[in-house]
């Protein structure tokens, strides 16, 4: 499986999660997909060593983001689950 369709597998199984578990699994795989997919271009490009360094300054800013936004995932998180209530 390649790189590309291995991380388009994943985002597809996060969507599946998210809509079944709500915003904390919504938060945690964002920042879980977003962390790993960085790690995995990061070290693509820079190998191991740099990459850990990089990968710890991008861990710290997209938290900083996502708590930043929270109420706009708050606010789709409660779209989504309203939607699939009305469709069960």
């Amino acid at each position: 499986m390649s790189g590309r369709s291995f991380f388009n597998v994943c985002n597809i199984m996060m969507a599946i999660l998210v809509l079944r578990m709500g915003l904390s699994c919504l938060l945690l795989l964002d920042l879980l997909r977003t962390f790993c997919h960085r790690l995995h271009r990061l070290v693509q490009t820079k190998g191991t060593l740099s990459a850990t360094s990089l990968f710890m300054v991008s861990v710290t800013r997209h938290a900083s983001f996502v708590l930043r936004y929270r109420p706009i995932w708050i606010g789709a998180c409660s779209f989504w689950h309203t939607c699939s209530a009305l469709f069960e």
